[in-house]
């Protein structure tokens, strides 16, 4: 919600760029001038990027700045730049996202259970672990597993292809456990389309040379 401060302090991206290297995938922030990390203040877990503008004290998310690098714009003030595995410390790029207020309260209720992983919880009747994901009072099961590392896998991957479509249109991811399989995903998808208009173009040509 302080993304106003970002613009209101360095105005416009290409002055930021100007004095800083944004490494994205570490989600870290470098004077180009000292090549010193900068935005190292911490507070309830979030990095901030302070400095003074006529005299009073500027604080700006760290994870704001990541993301107005990584996408070129800054969402509207109502939108939350999210932590999409809950961790406000890891400000990667590709652990940032666009949340409205009404999908970030959903993923503050689904908080992270006794056994360490969300969407994970032991059923003694079959010594398995269900993996599963409430959403407006709907319960979606996945694949049970014996191993509880695998059940919050089986719970992610489930999560992502549910959410998926919501997720292309710049919407709603809830928590991961392990937020990596998402990227992999994505990779996985892309290389389907790839592969899908290869095949296509192939078959075309195949057609055009056959008259």
């Amino acid at each position: 919600m302080q993304q106003r401060n970002a613009i209101k302090f360095f105005k416009t991206l290409d002055n930021f760029l100007s004095k800083y290297r944004v490494d994205l995938e570490q989600g870290k922030i470098y004077n180009l001038r000292t090549g010193k990390e900068v935005a190292n203040y911490q507070y309830e877990g979030y990095y901030f990027y302070k400095s003074t503008l006529k005299g009073k004290c500027v604080r700006i998310n760290k994870s704001h700045l990541i993301f107005w690098a990584g996408h070129g714009y800054l969402p509207p003030v109502h939108i939350h730049i999210d932590h999409i595995d809950g961790n406000p410390s890891n400000d990667s790029i590709h652990n940032l996202q666009e949340l409205t207020s009404s999908q970030n309260s959903l993923k503050r209720k689904l908080n992270k259970r006794k056994y360490g992983y969300y969407g994970v919880r032991y059923l003694k009747e079959s010594n398995k672990y269900r993996s599963y994901i409430k959403v407006n009072k709907r319960t979606y099961e996945f694949k049970k597993s014996k191993n509880i590392k695998v059940a919050a896998t089986n719970r992610d991957m489930g999560v992502i292809k549910l959410f998926w479509k919501e997720y292309l249109k710049g919407g709603f991811m809830p928590p991961l456990n392990f937020p990596e399989l998402l990227q992999k995903y994505a990779r996985e998808m892309n290389d389907k389309k790839h592969m899908g208009q290869m095949e296509f173009d192939f078959a075309q040509n195949s057609a055009l040379n056959r008259k």
